[in-house]
């Protein structure tokens, strides 16, 4: 995908500008919808046809779950319910389908597959996740203030499908080929953005096994390797470079590369870089002049198979899948499967994402204008992670002070590795910093919730919203880049357009900007792309300070492929190589300096001379952004709920207006649960037991549960024999702690209807705040 052009925000005609601006607060007239894969009745499939008799003998239990088994295992048998089940676990799918191929059995394999299929069909019915038959997307519109509240015209065309090889599975195939001599020649060494050679030694930090670590090497570079060091740019290839280093004088050039690519201080070049959908064609084009035809034969199978995939059935998918795997293990000697068991991985060697098309989706009128002026809730809610910002930072800084002295300027390197060697202290200056943000989060607690006492709901109006700001520590001067994905509660489309509606806040997510990284941007046309590229980078812009530039921090992820819109700004290098060649700059973090400035510590370069922002700091990815060396530098960053500190067993339902600011919220711990015990698992005891501690906890009979330990969130209807098993399942095996959540909007307020089936549906907004 080719960079964007860069931006001149004052050239954008107010009228066509992509976003909305009310105050200091802007929201994106182009949002994206996100939708359940499968409609939500199929959720009914979980479900026995007659509702649960609590105390029914064992037998009649075992009655209603055989036939609760046999309504599973009908919908299994629905191709399109395969296909989704392939997709989203290809290597754990043969079994799943031996089941369902199968007869029924009252044993331990029956009850797991049925298990399986019904936290398949929860995630696919009840989730509005953004990964192929979970749940297609599509880009929508905010239209005029004198446009209807909404427009939904869903349209005939089919679902659009994208199929990719993953990442990982494409640098594996690069790994394999840069042994070969005529594709090195054609490789670009790259240095590692966080190492280099000084007084002849190897210096920096590494990033790797999901930690900062010290360079510790202490064996000496040779004079010829440390020249070629020198020319390594991330952008010559190595016949180019060889060609320099002798014109230089040196010799020796394939022992020297050798020793750079033995001491891990450069990668062989054929990296792939981070952010782009397709990094086959991206290895195809770059070894398309190495005469290795061999290589080139298997490359082309390879895209050959992919482009069959895209449009094959689910027998001709298996086959493909099969013959790319046995290609791929034959060639690189890795299996072609990983990450068992693992949510956010790419497990296979493909991922897909598809994009629903409509003729026409857009909100303006009344709704638009709810949107447009939640300004003041935003103030609010950002004042937690704000004020744990302050004090990490702070703690960063009187490290600093006390490492470095008088120093106003230190090599970026030189501060990471201290960093890195002052594990120890600065844990314990996080600590007591986590001490502060905890006293803070309790207070901001009792002055949302105020007197509420055990109320199940509190209402805030705009005059409340403005003082608890005022009290919690003022609206501040820094600038804000937050994703919010909102529900819409309302019976129907015609409900809406009449008014009669409300908003439900789903997540509100403070980190880098989330339109522009996301794996839809290969399904926009060039007027979604543009002006996803002008809200993002105008947004950005405002939100940083005047004398910064916003910095996107290039980091891989190993679990899966990043998709990405390339803004245009410069590109800071971490971990894995910027996608930008000669449209911005392209930077390393080794080149960068941190100086102490009025106060404060700020990223520094000294080619651009301008002081950085950086877009994230989550760096590796799955770090801690809290404990990372570049979380003084980068917007703050993390996902918004009204805290819950120990003690705290339930959270009312808060309101703003039309908007549910926090749905009810209740915390339980599996101990909480122990009368479990006295049951036999998998009995009807059991689960009659289960339904009364969660009547007798005040739980909804619906509702969404995070497992502490888990990543995911799930669905669980107490009426539904599986779903109540799987939870517990996942409880036990964990252990600890639980976060249940009211289900809302409710089913019969699914207003969105695909092909006549109702489905869940998101929207998810972006929203910045200009700095001051």
């Amino acid at each position: 995908m080719r960079p964007a052009r860069a931006l001149d925000v004052d050239d954008v005609d107010p009228r066509a500008k992509p976003w909305i601006e009310r105050d200091r607060w802007r929201v994106s007239t182009i949002f994206l919808l996100r939708m359940t894969g499968f409609p939500s009745d199929l959720i009914r499939s979980a479900h026995p046809v007659e509702s649960p008799v609590d105390g029914e003998s064992e037998a009649a239990f075992d009655e209603r779950v055989r036939e609760a088994s046999r309504r599973l295992r009908l919908l299994g048998a629905d191709p399109r319910f395969r296909e989704a089940v392939f997709l989203s676990n290809q290597a754990g799918f043969p079994a799943l389908s031996g089941w369902l191929d199968g007869h029924a059995r009252r044993s331990g394999n029956d009850r797991q597959a049925a298990i399986t299929i019904a936290n398949y069909l929860q995630r696919f019915c009840m989730k509005n996740d953004s990964a192929s038959f979970f749940g297609p997307s599509t880009w929508a519109r905010l239209a005029d203030e004198d446009a209807p509240n909404i427009t939904v015209e869903p349209g005939s065309d089919p679902l659009r499908r994208r199929t990719f090889l993953t990442h990982w599975a494409v640098a594996a195939l690069a790994d394999a080929f840069a042994t070969r001599p005529g594709v090195l020649d054609a490789a670009r060494p790259r240095r590692v953005p966080t190492l280099r050679i000084r007084d002849g030694r190897v210096t920096g930090v590494l990033l790797g096994g999901g930690r900062w670590s010290p360079a510790t090497d202490p064996t000496l570079v040779s004079p010829a390797a440390t020249a070629l060091f020198d020319l390594v740019d991330g952008n010559t290839a190595v016949a180019a470079l060889r060609v320099r280093f002798t014109a230089h004088g040196h010799s020796g050039f394939d022992s020297a590369l050798r020793e750079l690519l033995d001491r891990e201080v450069v990668t062989h070049g054929l990296d792939v870089p981070t952010g782009i959908s397709d990094p086959l064609r991206h290895l195809r084009d770059l070894l398309a002049g190495t005469g290795d035809h061999e290589v080139l034969t298997v490359l082309d199978g390879f895209e050959r198979d992919r482009a069959d995939f895209e449009t094959a059935d689910l027998a001709r998918r298996q086959e493909l899948l099969t013959t790319m795997g046995e290609a791929f293990t034959r060639f690189t000697g890795h299996p072609a499967t990983r990450g068992a068991g693992r949510f956010y991985t790419d497990r296979s060697l493909l991922y897909e994402d598809s994009r629903k098309p409509f003729d026409t989706f857009t909100i303006g009128g009344r709704l638009r204008e709810d949107l447009s002026e939640l300004g003041p809730l935003w103030d609010l809610l950002w004042l937690p992670t704000e004020r744990d910002h302050r004090l990490t930072s702070r703690a960063a800084e009187r490290w600093f002070d006390h490492r470095f002295g008088a120093a106003t300027s230190v090599p970026f390197l030189d501060y990471a590795r201290a960093w890195v060697d002052d594990t120890d202290v600065l844990d314990a200056a996080f600590d007591d910093a986590d001490d502060e943000i905890l006293a803070y989060q309790r207070e901001f607690l009792a002055a949302v919730l105020g007197n509420s006492g055990s109320a199940d709901r509190v209402t805030l109006s705009p005059d409340d919203v403005r003082r608890l700001v005022d009290e919690l520590g003022g609206v501040s001067s820094s600038g804000a880049v937050l994703n919010v994905d909102l529900m819409i509660d309302s019976p129907s489309v015609d409900a809406i357009r009449s008014g009669d509606y409300r908003l439900v806040l789903g997540e509100l997510q403070v980190q880098r900007e989330l339109l522009s990284h996301c794996a839809l941007s290969v399904f926009q046309d060039d007027a979604e792309r543009e002006a996803v590229v002008e809200y993002a980078g105008s947004g950005y812009a405002a939100a940083a300070e005047a004398d910064e530039l916003v910095a996107e921090l290039v980091r891989s992820h190993d679990r899966k492929t990043n998709v990405q819109v390339h803004l245009p700004i410069p590109h800071v290098e971490v971990q894995g190589r910027s996608a930008l060649r000669g449209h911005q700059p392209t930077l390393q973090l080794a080149d960068l300096h941190v100086r102490r400035v009025g106060g404060r510590l700020r990223l520094h370069s000294p080619q651009l001379r301008r002081y950085l922002r950086l877009t994230t700091a989550s760096a590796p990815v799955g770090f801690p952004e809290r404990r990372s060396a570049l979380r003084p530098f980068a917007f703050p960053s993390r996902e918004f709920a009204l805290p819950m500190p120990d003690g705290v067993r339930h959270l009312p339902r808060v309101e703003y207006g039309r908007t549910v600011v926090q749905r009810r919220a209740w915390r339980l711990r599996f101990d909480d649960w122990s009368d479990l015990f006295a049951h036999q698992a998998w009995s009807a005891g059991e689960f009659a037991a289960a339904r009364r501690l969660a009547r007798e906890s005040g739980l909804p009979k619906r509702v969404y549960v995070k497992v502490d330990g888990e990543t995911k969130v799930t669905y669980v209807d107490f009426d539904s024999v599986h779903l109540v098993w799987a939870l517990l399942k996942t409880w036990r095996r964990r252990g600890g702690g639980a976060l249940f959540t009211e289900m809302l909007p409710e089913r019969q307020n699914w207003w969105l209807a695909v092909d006549e089936e109702r489905r869940s549906c998101e929207l998810r907004f972006g929203y910045t705040r200009q700095a001051t």
